[in-house]
C-alpha cells in the first residue's frame, strides 16, 4: 500500500511555499521593512568609575534567613572605589517572621551601598506595611542607614515617626527591624492624638 498525498495536501503545502517566497520577495525588495542598525550606546565612564547601570534592578535572598528577600531599585547605579552609588533608590525588603508578613519600603534623592550596608540620603522616606493588624508607620529623615546583618536602620540627623494617632521627633535614632523596636536618641518630641469619643 504507497501513501500519496491527497489534492487538499498538496494544495495546502503549495500555498504555503507561495506565501514564504513571496514574503521574502518583499523583504528583499523593499529594504524599508528590514530593521534599521542599532545605534552604538555611548557611554561615557569618568576615570574613577568601575561600571555603570541604568535603570536597574537587584533582588536577595540570603540563604541564612530565607524569610528575609530584599530588592534595590535605582534609576543610575555605578561603582568607584568599592561602592554602589545610586540615583533616586527605591530600596524593598520583604520579611515573614512568626506568622507575620512585613513589607518595607524606601525611598531617597540618594545612596550608597557600601560593604554590603545600605545608605540613603536626601528626603529620605521608609514606610512599614504590615499584613496583620499592626497599624503602619513611616520615618522620614535625610540620612538612613540599613545594617543587613544585625537588622537595623539608624542615623544621626533629624527623624520624624508617624503611626496612627502618634508623632515623634527628634535627633539621631535606632529601629531594630526584628523587634520592631524604634529609639530615638537626642530632641525627643511625642505628640499623641487621643481618639475622640462622643
Amino acid at each position: 500500500m504507497t501513501l500519496r498525498p491527497s489534492r487538499l495536501t498538496k494544495g495546502f503545502l503549495s500555498a504555503v511555499l507561495i506565501l514564504v517566497l513571496a514574503g521574502l520577495l518583499i523583504f528583499v525588495i523593499n529594504p524599508q521593512l528590514s530593521h534599521p542598525p542599532v545605534p552604538s550606546l555611548a557611554v561615557t565612564l569618568s576615570d574613577q568609575q568601575e561600571w555603570r547601570m541604568q535603570s536597574s534592578q537587584t533582588w536577595s535572598l540570603e540563604k541564612d534567613q530565607p524569610q528575609i528577600s530584599q530588592q534595590l531599585i535605582s534609576t543610575l547605579s555605578y561603582q568607584t572605589n568599592d561602592i554602589i552609588y545610586l540615583e533616586a533608590p527605591i530600596f524593598i525588603r520583604f520579611s515573614h517572621q512568626q506568622a507575620r508578613d512585613e513589607t518595607y519600603i524606601g525611598w531617597a534623592n540618594f545612596g550608597a551601598v557600601i560593604n554590603n550596608n545600605l545608605r540613603l540620603t536626601g528626603d529620605v522616606n521608609l514606610v512599614n506595611t504590615p499584613s496583620n493588624q499592626d497599624e503602619p508607620w513611616q520615618l522620614q529623615t535625610e540620612e538612613l542607614y540599613y545594617d543587613t546583618e544585625h537588622e537595623r536602620i539608624y542615623g544621626d540627623g533629624a527623624i520624624a515617626f508617624d503611626r496612627a494617632t502618634l508623632r515623634q521627633t527628634g535627633r539621631g535614632y535606632v529601629y531594630n527591624l526584628s523587634l520592631d523596636h524604634l529609639t530615638i536618641k537626642n530632641e525627643v518630641n511625642t505628640y499623641y492624638e487621643s481618639a475622640q469619643t462622643p
